[in-house]
């Protein structure tokens, strides 16, 4: 699967995460196929990259009408996140501050990231 894409909105996020939640499904079908129990050990195959720029834009919701959209983005991103790791997915997810307020749907993505990283400013502030 070749996607360069960028989902500018939640819309386009859902559509893609589910052709990234597809082809997931696909390369199981193929290690099961194999009987290998990863895609390391099949022969070359593609590792894709998502990178998520503040995650909190894909659960915000400015009325009940997106609670929808936001669940299936949640679900979604959640099951990237749950099989990717054994199928070759590389998930990066950026926010400024992905906390249990956005909705359950971050709390539990934040278990399943392998590895949280923080930076801070080191340029001092103006003074006034």
């Amino acid at each position: 699967m070749r996607r360069p894409a960028l989902a500018i909105n939640r819309k386009e996020s859902v559509d893609l995460l589910s052709d990234l939640v597809g082809e997931v499904e696909n390369r199981m079908a193929l290690c099961r196929g194999h009987g290998a129990r990863n895609v390391w050990t099949l022969p070359e195959a593609l590792r894709p990259v998502l990178v998520v720029d503040e995650v909190a834009e894909l659960f915000l919701m400015a009325d009940k009408s997106e609670k929808e959209e936001v669940s299936r983005t949640a679900t979604a991103l959640l099951r990237v996140a749950q099989l990717g790791r054994a199928f070759a997915v590389y998930l990066i997810v950026c926010g400024q501050r992905i906390g249990s307020d956005l909705g359950p749907g971050v709390t539990a993505l934040r278990a399943q990231l392998s590895h949280r990283g923080a930076t801070a400013s080191t340029t001092p502030r103006p003074r006034t």
